[in-house]
C-alpha cells in the first residue's frame, strides 16, 4: 500500500524486477506529493511563525490587562464592526480548511486524506485551525479593551 496517486510502488516494484533480471537500475524517480510537502512545510512554517507572534502579542495584551494598563472598552458599533470582521475572517479560515478535500482532493474524507496523503496536509489543517482560533482570541481581546 503506497500514498495515494504515488508513482514510487510501481517504480520500486519495476527496479526490483529489473535487478532480479540482472538489468541496469534506474534509481531516478519523483512523486507529485513530494513536491506538495515540501510546499505545505514551508506554508506551516509561515503559519506557525505568524501564530507564534499572535500568540506573544496576545499574552502582551493579558499581561497589560492585569497590570491595569489596558481596561475594559464601553461597546460602540466601531467595536461591534471589528468584532464582526475578526468572526468572518477566522470563520472563513477555519471552513476553507474544512473544504480542502473537496476542493483539491475530489471529494475525499479527512480521515482518508489523513492515511494516503503526505502528513504535512493534516499538520496543515491543524495549524490553520490552531492559528484562527489565537487570531480571534487576540482579535477578541483588543476588539473589548482599551489602553488606558
Amino acid at each position: 500500500m503506497s500514498n495515494m496517486n504515488t508513482s514510487y510502488t510501481t517504480a520500486i516494484a519495476e527496479g526490483v524486477m529489473n535487478l532480479w533480471e540482472g538489468r541496469e537500475v534506474s534509481g531516478h524517480y519523483s512523486d507529485i506529493y513530494q513536491q506538495l510537502d515540501r510546499i505545505l512545510t514551508i506554508v506551516c512554517a509561515v503559519i506557525a511563525f505568524v501564530a507564534v507572534i499572535l500568540l506573544l502579542l496576545t499574552i502582551r495584551t493579558i499581561t497589560w490587562l492585569i497590570k491595569k494598563q489596558r481596561m475594559k472598552a464601553s461597546i460602540n458599533a466601531k467595536r461591534i464592526s471589528l468584532v464582526v470582521l475578526h468572526s468572518a475572517v477566522a470563520g472563513a479560515l477555519v471552513t476553507l480548511t474544512a473544504l480542502i478535500p473537496n476542493l483539491l482532493f475530489g471529494g475525499a474524507s479527512w480521515g482518508f486524506i489523513k492515511v494516503w496523503s503526505p502528513t504535512t496536509v493534516s499538520v496543515l489543517f491543524y495549524s490553520v485551525i490552531a492559528g484562527s482560533c489565537i487570531y480571534y482570541i487576540y482579535g477578541l481581546l483588543l476588539a473589548f479593551t482599551k489602553k488606558k
